[in-house]
């Protein structure tokens, strides 16, 4: 019999699993003609080997995953010790916005996603639903830092929704926890989160807006170069 349409339906849902947890690295069966990543047996079912990838390998490695099996897994731990920390970039706004500015919001969170950084905003709607979205789209990874208790008021594009209770107080939790911070159009409460960001030492650029107060760019590209350049 041939199984290579379940073989490939089941490597695609695993690639969709690997792009929602933002994984790097795997460890899957050598030999296996789905996950050997060295010698795959052939499919004759003679135990046959042949030099080559399974198609789950091939796929998770299309994604920049690197791969290993248990001959070589013990590689990983000193791997993983000295790949650099991806950024964790706050992304601050309204709650509601303009078209425009979610459109703004939308292409930053693309970007971001796209240069290996993780996104940390406050969970809910307006810029912080267009920031998740655009990560989302990019195979990125975002996380909302929520002020209710209940974890189903983030916005559907969130990898993990963090229920804190604290109101406006979890703005401070955005602002230590972000290495550097995006600001877009918002009210009072970007204020506070631009002001807590500033107070612990972190680096804020504005997205046309906040111009007055932090450095300001025009575009979403230069506030992504800017935010990182800026952190190095």
């Amino acid at each position: 019999s041939d199984f290579t349409k379940e073989f490939r339906r089941g490597a695609e849902e695993v690639r969709n699993i690997a792009r929602q947890g933002n994984i790097k690295f795997g460890i899957l069966k050598e030999d296996s003609p789905s996950c050997g990543s060295k010698l795959i047996y052939d499919g004759t079912f003679s135990r046959t080997k042949i030099k080559g990838s399974g198609i789950t390998t091939a796929v998770l490695e299309e994604e920049g995953i690197t791969v290993y099996n248990e001959n070589n897994c013990s590689s990983l731990l000193e791997d993983i010790t000295n790949r650099k920390m991806s950024p964790y970039i706050g992304v601050v706004g309204g709650a509601e916005c303009s078209a425009e500015t979610f459109q703004l919001a939308l292409k930053t969170g693309r970007i971001l996603a796209q240069k290996g950084a993780l996104i940390i905003c406050g969970g809910r709607g307006g810029v912080m639903e267009a920031v998740s979205k655009g990560a989302n789209e990019a195979g990125g990874f975002s996380i909302g830092v929520l002020p209710g208790s209940n974890r189903g008021e983030g916005n559907p594009y969130l990898n993990i929704a963090l229920p804190t209770g604290m109101g406006d107080g979890r703005n401070a939790i955005i602002a230590r926890s972000a290495h550097g911070v995006i600001a877009l159009d918002g009210g009072y409460g970007t204020l506070s989160e631009i002001a807590l960001a500033r107070k612990m030492g972190r680096q804020v650029i504005g997205l046309r807006a906040w111009g007055d107060i932090i450095p300001e760019v025009r575009t979403p590209e230069e506030a992504v170069e800017k935010i990182f350049s800026l952190l190095k």
